[in-house]
């Protein structure tokens, strides 16, 4: 095992702080111990909430744990013990080949056999890894494109031909998309990839939330501090802009901390953005504000243009101030300017040919 992986071990009663790193690490979950997780040390172990100072795992460095179908594995000795174990190296491995897998194998089966007979019994092989979140998007799209189309041939035939229950809908795939997020022998970019479509779809999922609002902060949350600077989460923003008339869910908030959590100028953009647009057909104030932050901390992006748009109109086309001049043509072709109808009441209506 040692080709891939380093062992640490922590004794949480003599170990200084050794409580707090171990609940930490199992999210504050209870159980017996020994219990294992498999870490990717590319990336800071620990994050620290911004707001409550409070130490959390970072999900998106989380491999493999010792949480199995049953629960906690411990140390594992019955065959779905170890075929879990075998599992989580098959998912956090980098060089290890199946041989190589297999032979750990026989090992933990000798150890098991060594102390009870009971435990004789060979796992299966090396356990099939989880469908990715590419599978499982694929399967969807291709669900969804078959339902239109057949929806397109029961209009042109003037019938209606009768679909099986909730196909071709974000609730018939949601708990398959829910299932991966939770998955930790999928790798962590699945998992963040499999929330995102949880929370982008949330309302849409068909199940009846005791506490939706709390639920979607929480996955928010969970994907501002993980997965906000990955690549694929570029629609974040978005979707956290979407879920704005969620009851009991602060999309203001979420992209503040969004913009302030994030190490990416391009998640702290985006952030920035929708929050100005939270405000577009609202809040003028705030939407100015927002709209001048977002011009003064991210000068290159290229919505810059747009934004500057927004504020010119937003300070012109203001109740009590004076209307800007154009000039044109009316329908005869005759040249016109709004300043010709100084002083007068004055009713424009914008119309054209489609």
């Amino acid at each position: 095992m040692s080709k891939d992986f380093v062992d640490c071990s922590i004794d949480q009663d003599l170990m200084q702080h050794g409580e707090e790193v171990a609940s930490v690490l199992r999210a504050g979950k209870g159980g017996g111990i020994p219990w294992f997780v498999f870490l990717d040390p590319s990336q800071p172990i620990f994050i620290q909430d911004t707001e409550t100072g409070a130490l959390r795992r970072r999900e998106s460095a989380i491999l493999a744990t010792a949480d199995g179908p049953k629960g906690n594995v411990g140390c594992p000795m019955a065959v779905d013990e170890r075929t879990h174990f075998l599992a989580c190296l098959a998912s956090a491995r980098k060089s290890l080949s199946d041989e190589e897998l297999l032979r750990i194998a026989e090992l933990q089966l000798d150890f098991a056999k060594a102390r009870d007979e009971k435990y004789g019994q060979s796992v299966a092989g090396i356990p099939a890894p989880p469908t990715s979140f590419k599978e499982l998007e694929g399967a969807f799209k291709k669900e969804m494109s078959e339902f239109r189309k057949k929806l397109m041939e029961q209009r042109k035939k003037g019938k209606s031909v009768p679909l099986p229950p909730k196909y071709g809908t974000q609730e018939s795939y949601f708990p398959q998309f829910r299932s991966l997020a939770k998955n930790y022998l999928a790798p962590p970019n699945d998992r963040g990839q499999a929330l995102l479509w949880c929370f982008s779809n949330f309302r849409s999922s068909g199940v009846e939330w005791k506490n939706p609002g709390a639920i979607q902060t929480g996955l928010a949350d969970s994907l501002i501090l993980n997965w906000s600077d990955a690549e694929w989460a570029d629609g974040l923003a978005a979707a956290i802009a979407r879920n704005k008339n969620s009851d009991g869910f602060n999309a203001e908030e979420a992209l503040s901390r969004m913009e302030g959590a994030s190490n990416s100028t391009r998640a702290q953009a985006n952030a920035a953005y929708h929050r100005a647009n939270l405000y577009r057909r609202g809040d003028e104030g705030k939407f100015e504000s927002a709209l001048t932050h977002f011009i003064q901390e991210f000068p290159s992006d290229a919505r810059v243009s747009r934004a500057e748009g927004y504020l010119r109109n937003l300070r012109l086309l203001k109740l009590g101030k004076e209307a800007p001049n154009f000039s044109g043509t009316d329908v005869d072709g005759n040249p016109i300017s709004l300043s010709d109808y100084r002083g007068k009441v004055t009713f424009l209506v914008f119309w054209g040919f489609w």
